[in-house]
């Protein structure tokens, strides 16, 4: 797993934008739904990329953008183009207009240490 040295490397030369990302949460509610966990900035590289991806439960849906991240997400999880300056820690991705993360594609390693994980939104 990359470490913080690999990622400052990743982020130096490959993604210049930073996002808010919350993975899925572990507690779940009365009503069944899932808590997001608390939010994290992360490194990253939109692209605009239309395209139809399978979620984990088979349905098809229509992606509008790729993006390239330098940890693991989860899908179900969601993710905002900004700084973790932007937002409070009590604000709900939703209501911010963040993205859901379809499906997590693919792992891209980088002298076998430094890993680019690209992933639908």
């Amino acid at each position: 797993m990359a470490d913080e040295n690999d990622r400052a490397i990743i982020r130096t030369k490959h993604l210049k934008q930073t996002a808010i990302y919350w993975g899925v949460g572990s507690v779940v509610s009365i009503t069944g739904n899932t808590s997001n966990a608390v939010p994290i900035q992360v490194w990253c590289l939109f692209h605009d990329d239309t395209q139809i991806v399978k979620t984990v439960t088979g349905e098809e849906v229509l992606s509008k953008s790729r993006i390239d991240v330098d940890r693991m997400i989860d899908e179900g999880g969601w993710i905002l183009k900004g700084e973790l300056t932007d937002i409070t820690i009590t604000d709900d991705p939703q209501d911010l207009e963040a993205k859901r993360i379809l499906k997590v594609l693919d792992t891209v390693n980088l002298k076998n240490t430094q890993r680019i994980i690209t992933a639908r939104i």
